[in-house]
């Protein structure tokens, strides 16, 4: 469509360079049907666009942002771990750290005892 409007447009300009004296009014013939074959082609580009446009937004709201691959089942069920256990993870991290740090301060006193024989 947007070919026959250049060509429409072309061929108009054409026919009116042909026509030296516009005082007769049958050379304006052509003219005028140009000029509305321009203003047809053009109303059914713009139309054709519009239709475009409106069948790609069409498709586009079709396809889903977001798909659900796994459903979730509702109320979730909490994990808990028994006080037992927590119990005995914490005392163990204690005396991990507890003996880390008595490592350290006996390193230092080593070190120190060691700088002061000398």
């Amino acid at each position: 469509m947007k070919g026959k409007v250049n060509a429409s447009i072309d061929s108009r300009a054409e026919i009116q360079d042909v026509n030296l004296n516009p005082a007769f009014s049958e050379a304006a013939v052509p003219i005028q049907k140009e000029q509305a074959n321009i203003q047809v082609y053009g109303g059914a580009y713009a139309e054709m666009f519009k239709n475009l446009e409106i069948a790609r937004y069409q498709y586009l709201k079709q396809i889903p942002l977001m798909q659900i691959i796994d459903a979730a089942n509702y109320p979730m069920k909490k994990v808990k771990v028994s006080k037992l256990k927590t119990a005995i993870i914490f005392s163990f991290a204690a005396c991990f750290i507890t003996l880390i740090i008595l490592w350290i301060i006996n390193l230092f006193k080593l070190k120190t005892d060691y700088d002061i024989a000398s």
